[in-house]
């Protein structure tokens, strides 16, 4: 399940429970492109809740930062635990995306804020 909550200029894309090919992906992919079409904004997945990724959800993260890099914003991962956490690092997308502990630790550093 997705929810997306502004904080400021940034949009903060909160996922629960899994995120798989057929539970999430697709919607993850329209909420990013509407982001970053319709309204530019940097943009956070707050993966806080998320119980697994797939390998779907990990190649549509990929391609949601790239989304939002091409409009010219900032894109981070935030709040990655246990085996969400595992996987990302595995996989190595901890070299290619920013992940930072928390929402709150992402949104400023997405929007440059440094106090």
């Amino acid at each position: 399940m997705l929810s997306v909550a502004s904080v400021g200029d940034v949009a903060v894309v909160r996922v629960s429970g899994r995120l798989t090919i057929g539970e999430g992906v697709d919607e993850l992919r329209s909420t990013v492109e509407m982001l970053a079409a319709d309204e530019p904004r940097h943009v956070v997945i707050d993966l806080d809740e998320a119980t697994w990724l797939d390998s779907a959800a990990l190649g549509e993260i990929v391609a949601c930062r790239r989304l939002v890099q091409e409009a010219g914003r900032r894109f981070a991962l935030a709040g990655a635990r246990g085996r969400v956490q595992d996987l990302i690092e595995l996989t190595r997308l901890d070299r290619l995306v920013d992940l930072h502990p928390d929402r709150e630790d992402a949104v400023r550093a997405v929007s440059g804020d440094t106090c």
